[in-house]
């Protein structure tokens, strides 16, 4: 994970934990979440799986190349130094269970993992400040994944972990980049497309933002610039996004909100970047620079409380809206055709099968 996404780890688990944006009932039924038992569990150095499940949090969701699903559940104290601890379930997609496992017990940091969806099963990086990964496959055996030294170019199923290394799925293995620093420049984030081509966001200095682009990490690369649209924006991430390269801009009151979207398609390596109006987006809740492909095809932007739009400017369901969630509800992310939320009643997980429509329990 990189800062940005250690970031939204942390803040995810926070708001989560601490309830503070738990609203009216969501209609899903049941008790709610319980601050007192997931302090009591997260201090238990013996709880098991079912006990941090039980009383915990989802706060991660990842797929298999065959459509089960991986959440993962966090405990913690109140206080930020205290102990966390983690675990997983795995479920097909209808939530029957088909295997779970231990996470990490850990003080003073979140010990929520790091997931990543991949073509032989769900990565997962148990404490996302070491280096150690493991993958989950369909069928729930957890098998290690090595660590290679080599600087290695990247090809077509390779999935990004971070602006220092990728994971092969064919492999099990990580490797690190065929250069490390893209075209001698530091980056501060990269993505992979479906291709295996490497797309770099790069330091900067003034209102000009370069991302480079290569087919597999190595020269030639090719530069594209676009500005800022304010003095004091700065670019998050860059995020490869069904068919596009997406840079999500940040700024505003907190300095934290999306105030711009840059864009272009992974097939376009030169020439301007397209623009995402966001001038619809009106919401003082609203922050971060999270993006994700739905299922239907429009873009989530946004941390736990998202909202969608389309990339497409031909597209007929032009502007920006709120994703349709439960009132307690922070989103977790799009797997396959499902979406799925965190809340605070019920079962204190959502799925909804119809691009936010409607919602349903998913059962632990």
């Amino acid at each position: 994970m990189d800062g940005t996404r250690a970031l939204s780890s942390l803040v995810m688990a926070a708001l989560l934990l601490t309830g503070c944006t738990a609203g009216p009932d969501s209609g899903a039924g049941g008790t709610s979440y319980d601050p007192d038992r997931s302090i009591e569990v997260a201090a238990d150095p013996d709880a098991t799986v079912e006990d941090i499940v039980g009383a915990g949090r989802a706060t991660r969701v990842a797929s298999t190349g065959t459509g089960e699903v991986l959440v993962s559940f966090l405990v913690a104290s109140d206080d930020d130094e205290g102990p966390q601890a983690s675990a997983w379930r795995l479920y097909d997609d209808e939530g029957d269970r088909v295997a779970e496992g231990r996470g990490v017990r850990v003080s003073e940091q979140s010990a929520s993992p790091d997931a990543w969806s991949t073509s032989e099963g769900v990565l997962l990086r148990p404490d996302w400040t070491l280096p150690r990964f493991e993958l989950v496959r369909a069928d729930g055996e957890v098998v290690p994944v090595v660590n290679s030294r080599r600087p290695t170019p990247t090809r077509r199923g390779d999935v990004a972990i971070d602006q220092l290394r990728f994971f092969r799925p064919a492999d099990l293995a990580t490797y690190r980049y065929a250069e490390r620093r893209p075209d001698d420049r530091r980056a501060l984030d990269i993505d992979l497309d479906d291709r295996g081509g490497v797309w770099a966001l790069v330091a900067w200095q003034g209102t000009s933002i370069d991302v480079l682009h290569s087919a597999d990490g190595a020269a030639p690369w090719t530069t594209t610039t676009f500005e800022l649209p304010t003095p004091d924006g700065y670019p998050d991430r860059v995020r490869v996004v069904g068919g596009s390269v997406v840079v999500p801009v940040l700024g505003g009151r907190t300095g934290n909100e999306a105030v711009a979207l840059r864009h272009r398609p992974v097939g376009r390596t030169s020439g301007p970047w397209d623009r995402a109006d966001l001038d619809d987006i009106d919401d003082p809740d609203f922050f971060g620079a999270s993006v994700e492909e739905l299922p239907d095809g429009r873009v989530a932007l946004g941390d736990q409380r998202p909202w969608v739009g389309s990339l497409d400017d031909d597209s007929d369901d032009s502007g920006w809206r709120p994703l349709d969630l439960p009132d307690d509800a922070l989103f977790l992310g799009a797997v396959g055709e499902l979406l799925l939320a965190a809340t605070f009643t019920g079962t204190g997980l959502v799925v909804s099968r119809d691009a936010g429509a409607t919602w349903t329990d998913w059962p632990r």
